[in-house]
């Protein structure tokens, strides 16, 4: 299998190469060089050669690489750095062991280097310690997370949005399932019944709402005239949509580019986004979504703006 990496007109030949891109796909789905997740999906590997392209991966390179946890494209260190090295940057390894590792990263065009630390400090933190990996190989494990966080800062037009190792996207899964689940439920409110009332003489149009809250009434006979307001059911509330997972992804890649891994970080950022406190991303709705993921573009554009 070629290592090789192809340099390709990914946005502009996608469509012709299409049909040669499905039977090829439908060709070797079956085969062993096709990692397990997609075995036997053909349309999925299309999708993996298709996601190759736009980066500029050849095929196997690309299944070889590029996997999907939890319906997202990931990219494992290794490509990241190759991907790098092969536009002229420059990752530099200052310091590796079992307790830290150091990156230098520096684009072509600019002179001074980024320095990039991830310690394991860091990843007891975020809970990765006791996993199996990070047990038993945390030098491995640290030089990959520092490795992406440095492809993300610097290099993100590189790896073309495919910014997570696949033990990333794992990681924070579990810790958003573990932090949901966590979350005590709720008390659900009943809908009140507001009075309407229409005054002696109202202006043309003028409707007034009691303000006070009251039981709804048994019914009145027909003939008999009352004084008290009639009682008639609120409208519901507009249904609020909640965050989707789209939507979701999109902001986990956008906290990684911008280096802001801790999960309380985050929460801190999107609640005052937002503007209410937040116990998860969960709650968000789909107009706040729109909102954070606004807020973080506008602060990575100032950051390479910045950069540049």
């Amino acid at each position: 299998m070629t290592t090789e990496i192809v340099k390709y007109n990914a946005t502009d030949d996608w469509a012709p190469m299409m049909p040669k891109i499905a039977k090829l796909s439908e060709y070797i789905a079956q085969t062993e060089f096709v990692p397990k997740g997609l075995r036997g999906k053909a349309p999925a590997v299309a999708a993996a050669i298709l996601t190759g392209r736009e980066v500029g991966l050849p095929p196997m390179t690309a299944m070889a690489h590029i996997d999907v946890i939890d319906g997202m494209p990931t990219m494992d260190p290794e490509m990241m750095r190759a991907l790098v090295y092969r536009q002229g940057h420059e990752l530099i390894y200052t310091e590796m062991t079992k307790t830290r590792c150091v990156i230098k990263g520096r684009r072509k065009e600019q002179p001074d280097y980024t320095t990039v630390v991830f310690t394991i400090d860091e990843a007891k933190d975020m809970g990765l310690v006791g996993k199996d990996n990070w047990r038993k190989q945390p030098q491995n494990m640290l030089v990959a997370r520092c490795t992406s966080r440095a492809c993300r800062l610097l290099f993100p037009d590189v790896i073309g949005g495919l910014s997570y190792t696949p033990e990333e996207v794992t990681i924070e899964a579990v810790v958003e399932t573990e932090a949901v689940q966590a979350e005590p439920e709720k008390p659900r409110l009943s809908r009140a019944k507001k009075p309407l009332s229409v005054p002696t003489a109202p202006e043309s149009g003028q409707v007034i709402i009691e303000a006070e809250l009251i039981e709804e009434a048994p019914p009145l006979p027909y003939d008999e005239p009352s004084s008290e307001p009639v009682i008639v059911e609120a409208a519901d509330e507009p249904k609020v949509v909640p965050i989707t997972q789209p939507q979701t992804r999109k902001m986990l890649m956008l906290f990684n580019e911008l280096g802001i891994e801790d999960r309380e970080d985050r929460l801190t950022y999107t609640s005052g986004v937002v503007k209410r406190e937040l116990a998860s991303s969960k709650e968000l709705s789909k107009d706040e979504a729109i909102n954070v993921i606004n807020a973080l573009e506008n602060h990575l554009y100032d950051l390479r703006e910045n950069q540049s």
